[in-house]
């Protein structure tokens, strides 16, 4: 608690996306390609209920 605000959360992730991060057998490096393309994903994003939404949409 901060200033009587709670500051926890849960979030969970659909287990593709949980598979893609870890992979089989652990941690996976992100290559150079994907983080510019993910880079210039969210500068173009104009809410976070675009990103929640996008996220939906891969399921």
């Amino acid at each position: 608690m901060v200033n009587d605000k709670e500051l926890t959360a849960e979030v969970y992730m659909p287990n593709w996306v949980v598979n893609r991060i870890l992979g089989e057998d652990g941690p996976r490096a992100i290559d150079a390609d994907t983080r510019l393309d993910f880079h210039d994903y969210l500068k173009n994003l104009e809410s976070s209920s675009d990103f929640f939404e996008d996220l939906d949409a891969r399921e």
